[in-house]
């Protein structure tokens, strides 16, 4: 062919229409292995002070007693207190369910002043939900506030009822620390969805988490 011969446009198309296809697909999956290699959410980069325990309505002294024993022996260097009780919001009650929106709860903890080295976590006997789920142990915002509650893990066995608090309350706040759901059952960080599971699994820091914990609490 000369040059400056036209070329046939059924010839060219094609050929362009390749051209862009691979290099789309050249970069999807480069987008793919950077956001696969993008680093996770490190642990805070300060020290908290304090967790709060709010009680929301009426818990019993044993469970509350409990939880701050679990949170003092694991958060030695970080003032433990509990707060007076909150009600309980009457819009989260759902008559049907005969349950507590675990949400509504968690937006009446937001609505407290606290700076950002505290830690809040509402604790309640009565049963949670959340969309989506017939039950939930507890929800975090994975900021600040926690919300737990003890109406499924009593146990006969004290020290059962203790090491199921442990996981719920490590994990809810793990999040805050800003941690990273694990796929290890061995971590205290993996997602159990009944009591089953929650007994199942480990209650160990794991990874980097129990070096962080410890600066968390201001021991650098």
């Amino acid at each position: 062919m000369h040059p400056g011969t036209p070329q046939a446009p059924g010839r060219t198309l094609p050929t362009i229409l390749i051209v862009l296809g691979a290099i789309g697909i050249v970069g999807i999956v480069v987008s793919l292995l950077i956001a696969r290699q993008a680093p996770r959410p490190g642990p805070i980069p300060y020290a908290v002070t304090q967790i709060r325990v709010i009680p929301f309505g009426l818990v019993p002294s044993s469970d509350l007693e409990q939880i701050l024993l679990v949170l003092r022996q694991d958060f030695p260097h970080i003032a433990i207190t509990l707060d007076r009780p909150l009600p309980l919001p009457l819009a989260a009650f759902d008559r049907t369910r005969r349950q507590f929106n675990v949400d509504v709860l968690l937006t009446v903890l937001q609505r407290l002043p606290a700076g950002a080295s505290v830690r809040l976590v509402g604790v309640t006997n009565q049963d949670l939900f959340a969309r989506g789920s017939s039950y939930v142990f507890a929800t975090t915002d994975a900021r600040r506030d926690s919300v737990v509650s003890v109406a499924r893990l009593h146990s006969d066995d004290g020290t059962l009822s203790a090491d199921r608090y442990r996981k719920i309350l490590r994990r809810q706040l793990g999040f805050t620390f800003g941690f990273q759901s694990s796929h290890d059952r061995a971590c205290v960080m993996f997602y159990a969805a009944t009591l089953a599971e929650l007994d199942a699994k480990g209650s160990a820091w794991c990874g980097g988490e129990a070096d962080a914990i410890r600066s968390i609490q201001g021991q650098r």
